[in-house]
């Protein structure tokens, strides 16, 4: 695919001319025209249509058409390569960057664990001195009882 300025290159015509034929022939055309980023880009089809409708309105000038070809096919699109370049370093780049945020992510998990499981361990040494607090609390009320009652037996009244 090529743009139409370089189209207008191969065939020795000015932009505004093939803008002008494909305008006039855009039902032919259209199925060989792609838009990329608001650039209009012709295929090689497209390009071999544009030719014959310009010979046939005396537009365009018949010079070494094997030229054209070898031009279209070997002419890589400059454009459309750095694109592809630019769109595989944002892919490694994006790539990489989550690969980082994963690692940081997973440590993240892991130091949450940890802060369960510690306190998870509170709980538990925190459970055990309640009961621990509640028997003694027992303890110390059935003594306090005991004492009374003998105290109480001592001093009975009557």
């Amino acid at each position: 695919m090529y743009r139409v300025v370089e189209v207008a290159e191969l065939l020795k015509v000015s932009k505004v001319t093939i803008y002008n034929y494909l305008k006039e022939y855009s039902k032919e055309l259209k199925p060989h025209l792609h838009k990329v980023k608001s650039i209009t880009h012709i295929d090689n089809t497209g390009i071999e249509l544009l030719k014959e409708y310009m010979t046939l309105k005396g537009d365009f000038k018949e010079i070494n058409t094997n030229e054209i070809k070898d031009n279209i096919n070997n002419t890589p699109n400059t454009e459309y390569i750095e694109l592809l370049n630019e769109f595989k370093e944002f892919k490694q780049t994006y790539v990489k960057d989550l690969k980082e945020q994963i690692e940081t992510l997973k440590g993240e998990i892991e130091v949450k664990n940890n802060q369960l499981e510690n306190k998870d361990k509170l709980i538990e040494n925190m459970q055990v001195l309640l009961k621990q607090q509640q028997e003694k609390t027992l303890l110390l009320e059935e003594q306090k009882e005991d004492k009374k009652s003998i105290f109480q037996r001592i001093f009975k009244r009557n």
